[in-house]
């Protein structure tokens, strides 16, 4: 996964700076058509069908556990056998697409899952919580695919497919996958988004950008590496231009790149218009809140106002969120999802820093802006849990779960450890969550 599979793009005589897109190098016909850049999607599909379907009958299995078992919480859950999912921020989403946006504080929850959920309860009868769950589980089994083709095409090796599938299954926090929350929509978008800008097919990315976007705020993520990413295949960001810069006639070779931005804007504005999609929803998103709740900036304080997220900086969010971890009762349920939180955000952080040589900038400003969401807007005091949920959302780390993949492929032994861990916590903490325990 390196960007040196590009070729360079030479910077042009004593005017201009290089417009051409970088082209990508391949190396010889191979048997297996990723190695020629070629993902093969059916081969992939069939590969996940097999995990997912397995994954989705343990899941049941849970299910049944975990309706037997006397609930944690008075929360409230749904009718049936499926009714323990039916919890937490499923009961937004259910709202929304039942009676829309009544209520200020639902504009933290973006639009396109409580539009589908509306869609599809009329195949299910009017049940919006089978409905969400289909969409979920199916989403998660495009969320593999997506995450495959990626692996495979920027690794020129279909067989990683498979086991960068098999790392994000067994991610601990991968149960969300089964219930009615947005990750493995967000996950399929995000994938297929990043793995089009790759190829240079920038309507593809526009659109795909606009549903992640309409999906869940933190789609913003993808804006900078979108951004990155086509200005590096315009040679905007090739190094020549920047030593270029620091020397005399400076000014000359700053304004020629000016010309060259305004050009390439020209000729290849779809991915202008990649990089626009997701501020242009949020922007549409923004308007209809303000006129619906007559709350202007409600978009931007939603989380502030009505959820008690407040922006603190990293060197206090960090202490006090380990400070808490240690306050609270030793093994009780808050101190585990500390604990947990604090570890995948140590392990994301970590593989981003090991890997910042051989991975490609694009994917390395997607997790430094991921990791940054997670911890960006914290509980404000007095509350014990500092930060809600980044053991989830890194779910999205979509670039890491290629590189765990080769772990898994090559260390045997660590893919019996890792396997083991990562199932058995998945398995704890979905039976937590359908008897009620809040999880973020």
């Amino acid at each position: 996964m390196k960007d040196a599979q590009f070729g360079d793009s030479a910077i042009d005589s004593d005017e201009e700076t290089a417009l051409r897109l970088p082209r990508v190098v391949l190396p010889q016909p191979s048997a297996d058509p990723a190695a020629r850049g070629v993902v093969p999607w059916r081969v992939i599909a069939m590969g996940a069908l097999i995990p997912w379907s397995v994954s989705r009958l343990a899941f049941l299995i849970i299910t049944a556990i975990g309706g037997a078992l006397p609930p944690a919480t008075p929360a409230t859950r749904g009718p049936g056998f499926l009714g323990v999912w039916e919890r937490f921020d499923t009961n937004w989403y259910i709202s929304i697409a039942t009676h829309g946006y009544s209520f200020p504080q639902q504009i933290a929850f973006f639009p396109l899952y409580p539009l589908l959920i509306k869609i599809v309860s009329i195949v299910t009868g009017g049940n919006t919580l089978y409905a969400a769950l289909l969409i979920s589980n199916l989403s998660a089994l495009t969320a593999l695919i997506a995450l495959g083709g990626f692996a495979a095409w920027e690794a020129r090796d279909a067989s990683l497919a498979r086991w960068a599938m098999l790392a994000l299954l067994i991610y601990p926090f991968s149960f969300f996958l089964f219930a009615a929350y947005t990750e493995g929509l967000f996950i399929t978008f995000s994938a297929l988004c990043l793995l089009f800008a790759r190829q240079g097919r920038w309507r593809w990315a526009a659109a795909l950008a606009l549903l992640a976007g309409a999906t869940r705020p933190t789609g913003v993520v993808l804006v900078i590496p979108l951004a990155w990413e086509w200005m590096r295949q315009q040679g905007l960001l090739h190094p020549e231009v920047w030593r270029a810069l620091r020397r005399p006639g400076r000014m000359q070779i700053a304004q020629a790149w000016l010309m060259a931005l305004r050009q390439a804007a020209r000729t290849q504005w779809d991915g202008v218009l990649a990089v626009a999609a997701i501020p242009a929803f949020i922007l549409g998103l923004g308007l209809f809140a303000g006129a619906r709740f007559h709350h202007p900036m409600l978009i931007v304080n939603v989380r502030r106002d009505y959820w008690g997220l407040v922006s603190t900086p990293i060197w206090v969010s960090v202490p006090r969120e380990i400070g808490h971890m240690f306050i609270a009762p030793f093994g009780s349920w808050p101190q585990i999802i500390m604990l947990l939180d604090l570890l995948a955000l140590a392990a994301a952080t970590g593989a981003v820093i090991v890997l910042f040589r051989r991975m490609p900038v694009t994917y390395t400003l997607y997790m430094v802006g991921l990791i940054y969401l997670c911890i960006a807007q914290p509980a404000a005091p007095p509350a014990l849990q500092v930060y809600q949920g980044p053991g989830r959302y890194l779910m999205a780390s979509i670039p890491l779960f290629p590189a765990l993949g080769v772990t898994l492929e090559r260390h045997p032994r660590w893919r019996v450890a890792l396997i083991c861990v990562g199932l058995t916590l998945q398995c704890y903490l979905a039976i937590h969550f359908v008897t009620g325990k809040l999880m973020e």
